[in-house]
């Protein structure tokens, strides 16, 4: 019981790093904050240009007052550069494996707060399938917002090494990572520990269940696939 009881703390800090992870990566996915360019005028106050992967934002001080404005992307007139597509399709598998991240480590550790006061089988065998598919959505989520983050990273260091040649002579842009570069980042490695520590507290179990020569899936699941609540530990 006590090895159950470490189990269900370990399931339960995976729960609080899929809630974490999850959030960061909603915000680095519909915050404006890729990528920040300044547009320096010698003729005007500089403006800057916050660009997410779905909008974007300009700000614009003149005569002590600031002028913030926001505006989608309209797909029907822009042409999506590839990076802007790649970003938007892999955060989207991000957020919605980071919410069945959530769902699979909140199950696991129900499970095993049952388990550790009945110590029934099948809410151990339930427990690890659970912390088993909790660990796959989280290394999907974790894989595809830092491979969103890394790609259009790569295009923001071309188009500072690249000048336009639209810009006029008398305007500059300073191109930056936004802040949600490193939000996602930081979303991905937050999923990558709950992953981990998933996967560990799952094989784990695995080895008990098989250890336990009275607690075998054959006795928790009669022909009909339905949980026996008559196998003891």
């Amino acid at each position: 019981m006590a090895a159950m009881k470490v189990s269900v703390i370990i399931t339960a800090a995976c729960l609080v790093l899929a809630v974490s992870g999850s959030v960061v990566v909603c915000l680095c996915t519909f915050l404006p904050y890729w990528k920040v360019t300044k547009v320096e005028n010698q003729r005007a106050t500089p403006v800057f240009i916050n660009e997410g992967i779905w909008k974007r934002c300009t700000t614009l001080n003149h005569d002590n007052q600031t002028d913030h404005v926001c505006n989608e992307f309209d797909l029907t007139f822009l042409q999506v550069p590839p990076s802007l597509e790649q970003a938007r399709r892999y955060s989207k598998i991000s957020v919605a494996n980071g919410f069945t991240f959530v769902a699979t480590a909140a199950s696991s550790l129900v499970f095993g707060v049952v388990c550790s006061r009945n110590g029934r089988c099948c809410f151990k065998i339930l427990m690890v399938v659970s912390l088993m598919a909790s660990s796959v959505s989280a290394f999907l989520s974790a894989g595809s917002i830092l491979r969103a983050v890394i790609e259009y990273d790569q295009e923001i260091q071309k188009s500072r090494q690249t000048p336009s040649p639209n810009v006029p002579l008398h305007m500059m842009l300073l191109q930056k990572r936004g802040s949600c570069i490193y939000y996602g980042w930081i979303g991905g490695g937050l999923l990558i520990c709950g992953a981990t520590m998933s996967l560990i507290t799952a094989i784990a179990g695995i080895v008990v269940l098989y250890r336990k020569k009275n607690c075998s899936f054959t006795e928790v699941l009669d022909d009909r696939l339905q949980l026996v609540t008559s196998c003891e530990t």
